[in-house]
């Protein structure tokens, strides 16, 4: 009797192992993910760099495009008041 039970949980063990994935393929399948969320999570970063690069080099443009207007207005205003001063003779 205690023979047959024997026998009979070896077997339930091999079958339950052969059913199941093994411990191996578990770690495999969890390093895949760990490798996974790694690349997302790089590619999320570096798109967040880019991002703030661009938004970094348009800000530059607006305010090297607002200081140029300034500038002109300024050259506006010089030019008027010369003109004015000149002909107010």
């Amino acid at each position: 009797m205690k023979a047959i039970l024997l026998i009979a949980l070896a077997l339930g063990a091999a079958v339950c192992s052969l059913a199941s994935p093994t411990r191996w393929d578990d770690l495999r399948r969890e390093s895949r993910e760990e490798v996974r969320k790694a690349r997302d999570q790089t590619r999320r970063v570096r798109r967040q760099a880019r991002r703030s690069a661009m938004q970094g080099r348009l800000e530059a443009r607006r305010e090297k495009e607002q200081f140029l207007r300034e500038m002109r207005q300024q050259a506006r205003d010089v030019r008027r008041e010369v003109r004015e001063r000149l002909c107010g003779r």
